[in-house]
């Protein structure tokens, strides 16, 4: 209970209500709807939502757990379970006091009056409150919502008035958690790992929001953690829709706090690969590339880079590569999403410019491309004065440095 919110049971009133706590509960609402006559939302219980505020929910209010709650409420209110549901009901409140709804795309339960019946019960303990809006027209007539010109602002357990004001439309337009660029990355990475490279995101105003204070609260405004973060979505059975086809882990669904946080707990099956997991080893990885199907040009060209960058890097950057080789000298490296495409480009261009140069006289260039690009990142062949002594640490020689040695063994 905050100071200044307390619970005054008013005599005569559980004859109305016929149950105490839902005396209580009505005693807290009109409390509520003398500062937002037309509605507000109000946190059930303390949540992990981004605007709940230690104090503001109704069992610190009222000391009434959640499912107490539901049941003295709906001896007074009609509970809808969805937005769509109190708009579609002809008659809101039933011809009861109040009525809430939940509206799932934002977690949030909001309660509304019907004022006309309860300034007329409520008469001799509350003061009527006055509508500030005109009943809508499809509103059954016998017991008519007043609905806010705007809609209110956002947990299945919605805060008071009092945040009202920090709506998703306003957090929208604030651009200091992330810039539109960030957003865009995240949605772009969120696309290429959890919905592979398939169809586009949508970035509404309410996603917008929602993905920078994700970013800010969550996510230390590291797009590293964003990416570990849909990893762990991809990597879960559950969340990919492969266990119940009913349920698939949509964005909407992956930012809600709640989730985010059952999320980083590693539930809904999620696999982590341990840091003690042992890699394949060099030559289980040459093997694989012998016996693949690939041209013969395309299998040295996947040696040389094992070769080069070492297990790990060639797992994590060149093992999923589509590698083609054209007629005109030019090597063409099409990564399984975008994401992956730019990742290439960061950690690996180096590499590339010293295995381009090594690989032969033939190759004339690198194109790092995503799926369905016809113009990619360009790396151009360009000799470099001993190359091989700059290149990077290697576990083997190449097959330059293996045919020299045998030579000079030869020789002598």
């Amino acid at each position: 209970m905050t100071k200044n919110n307390f619970v005054k049971l008013h005599a005569g009133l559980d004859q109305i209500t016929g149950n105490i706590l839902a005396s209580i509960i009505v005693g807290n609402l009109e409390y509520w709807f003398d500062k937002k006559t037309d509605g507000f939302y109000k946190f059930i219980e303390p949540c992990s939502h981004r605007l709940y505020k230690k104090g503001d929910s109704w069992l610190e209010e009222s000391g009434i757990s959640g499912k107490r709650f539901a049941r003295a409420f709906d001896k007074i209110g009609t509970r809808h379970r969805s937005l769509s549901a109190f708009e579609q009901a002809e008659d809101k409140f039933e011809g009861k006091l109040y009525a809430s709804y939940y509206n799932r795309h934002t977690n949030q339960m909001f309660f509304v009056r019907n004022h006309e019946l309860a300034n007329e019960i409520l008469n001799p303990f509350f003061k009527a409150k006055k509508e500030n809006h005109q009943p809508q027209q499809h509103l059954s007539t016998s017991a008519a919502v007043y609905m806010p010109k705007e809609r209110l602002g956002i947990c299945h357990n919605g805060r008071s008035y009092i945040e009202a004001k920090s709506t998703t439309n306003k957090l929208s337009k604030d651009n200091s958690h992330a810039s539109d660029e960030i957003v865009k990355k995240m949605s772009d990475i969120w696309t290429a790992i959890v919905e592979h490279g398939k169809g586009r995101i949508e970035l509404t105003r309410r996603r917008i929001a929602f993905l920078k204070q994700a970013f800010k609260d969550k996510f230390g405004s590291n797009l590293e953690n964003w990416k570990k973060y849909c990893e762990d979505i991809a990597s879960s059975g559950f969340l990919m829709g492969k266990i119940k086809a009913s349920f698939r882990a949509t964005l909407d669904w992956a930012l809600k706090f709640d989730n985010i946080v059952k999320v980083l707990e590693g539930n809904y099956g999620i696999k982590r690969p341990s840091p003690t997991d042992s890699l394949p080893s060099h030559l289980n990885l040459q093997e694989e590339i012998v016996s693949s199907k690939e041209i013969q040009k395309v299998k040295e060209f996947r040696g040389l880079c094992l070769r080069r960058v070492g297990n790990a890097k060639y797992i994590s950057y060149f093992k999923n590569l589509n590698i083609e080789l054209d007629p005109t000298g030019k090597i063409l490296l099409t990564a399984q999403h975008k994401f992956a495409a730019d990742d290439l480009d960061r950690n690996c261009n180096t590499y590339l410019r010293l295995i381009l140069d090594e690989f032969g006289q033939g190759v004339t260039s690198i194109t790092i491309l995503s799926p369905g690009d016809s113009r990619g990142r360009l790396i151009e062949k360009k000799r470099i004065s001993n190359t091989l002594k700059t290149l990077p640490n290697t576990q083997e020689t190449s097959l330059f440095e293996q045919a020299v040695s045998s030579l000079m063994a030869a020789c002598n």
